[in-house]
């Protein structure tokens, strides 16, 4: 078989069959950048393993209250209450952190426990 023009391909084109698609072939991949943030503290919240809720149980006004957190920052916390309204509660307020049982269920429980307290002490 000679070699010459005809039996060549042409530069930069691939024959078919061999994976070579200009319209859908791309760069080789590269390393992603790294970023300069810093690591979260903590992690994503995933279906699979799902963070339990946290509730207190806090004072407000005088009056004691219970509610889920929502956002919990050093000095102070977002808590949701029963009714839906979102409180801004100051962390020296917290009296309690729990997981179950619910917040209702715990100020049930919390003013059963204040009512024997008061008969005990009248």
């Amino acid at each position: 078989m000679p070699h010459g023009r005809a039996d060549r391909k042409p530069a930069g084109r691939a024959e078919e069959g061999d994976g070579y698609n200009p319209r859908t072939s791309h760069a080789p991949t590269r390393e992603p950048r790294r970023s300069n943030r810093a690591p979260r503290r903590f992690p994503i919240p995933d279906s699979r393993h799902p963070i339990p809720a946290m509730n207190v149980l806090f004072e407000d006004d005088g009056q004691l209250k219970a509610g889920t957190v929502l956002a919990d920052q050093d000095t102070s916390l977002q808590v949701e209450v029963s009714t839906g309204r979102r409180i801004k509660v100051k962390a020296a307020n917290v009296l309690l952190r729990f997981a179950s049982p619910g917040p209702g269920e715990a100020l049930a429980q919390a003013g059963a426990i204040g009512a024997a307290l008061l008969a005990v002490v009248h």
